[in-house]
């Protein structure tokens, strides 16, 4: 309760558009950009799902209307990641969000490709998302395959 206070205290009624939880470092992307590249040498790690649980329930208290899951990739546990959106969902968070870097349409030759998109489509929108996004990191396709 100290932080739910805590927080009312620091947003003094203003409440921020949304909460984005990191909930993952791990990522399969060479991104130059970014900080969670698979090219980088750090321990990496994912929320405790119990944390995050505590994290979404502080954001519905406090009555902010969207969540963001991003990563490094969220989508290298999807049935993790659909769990945090179903616990958003129940909980009235309108606006819930996730992406990927779209690692998942790779092998679109391979037999198995239409299934695996179609699980993976179903189960995300099973869980409540709202919106989603595949990064693009240049209109160029040669720089963006680079970081790919």
């Amino acid at each position: 309760m100290k932080f739910l206070s805590t927080c009312r205290a620091l947003f003094r009624g203003r409440l921020p558009g949304q909460a984005v939880i990191q909930i993952t470092t791990r990522c399969n992307a060479r991104c130059v950009q970014c900080g969670m590249s698979v090219d980088h040498s750090f321990p990496r790690h994912s929320l405790d799902p119990e944390v995050v649980d505590r994290i979404l329930d502080t954001v519905a208290r406090l009555g902010m209307q969207a969540v963001s899951f991003t990563g490094g990739e969220p989508l290298l546990d999807l049935p993790r990641l659909t769990g945090m959106i179903r616990r958003a969902k129940k909980l009235g968070i309108p606006y819930i969000r996730t992406g990927t870097n779209g690692f998942i349409f790779q092998r679109h030759e391979a037999p198995d490709f239409e299934d695996r998109m179609r699980r993976t489509a179903d189960e995300l929108l099973e869980s409540g998302i709202r919106n989603f996004w595949i990064s693009l990191d240049s209109s160029d396709p040669d720089i963006h395959e680079a970081n790919r």
